[in-house]
């Protein structure tokens, strides 16, 4: 689901910030059932990146620090679990991803 949001705010497809909160809903039940899971908690991050990103309230530069309030703490979380190199390299690559997506999007369009 991750990778498919990404997909889509490439494309500049409105679905991308669906495809985010769906990403968001099934990594929270995963980590209600089981909490020390390091990739899921990573997932939940990065889908919740997507979702701020989505979010019509981001075109707004005021608004951009508390729509990351809650991606900060899963990320503080996700480190608890882990900070393995490799882990932490996966996530950055795909916060670039994201980043690099954003900034082509809203250049075009106001929301997902």
């Amino acid at each position: 689901m991750l990778t498919l949001g990404t997909i889509l705010l490439h494309q500049r497809d409105s679905a991308a910030g669906k495809t985010f909160a769906d990403a968001t809903a099934r990594c929270k039940t995963l980590l209600d059932k089981t909490a020390n899971l390091y990739e899921p908690s990573y997932t939940l991050a990065t889908a919740l990146t997507g979702g701020a990103v989505c979010d019509p309230r981001w075109v707004e530069e005021s608004q951009r620090a508390d729509l990351l309030v809650p991606v900060l703490a899963e990320y503080r979380r996700a480190l608890e679990i882990t900070s393995a190199a490799g882990v932490v390299g996966d996530a950055l690559r795909d916060l670039e991803l994201i980043r690099a997506a954003a900034s082509r999007a809203w250049s075009q369009f106001s929301s997902c």
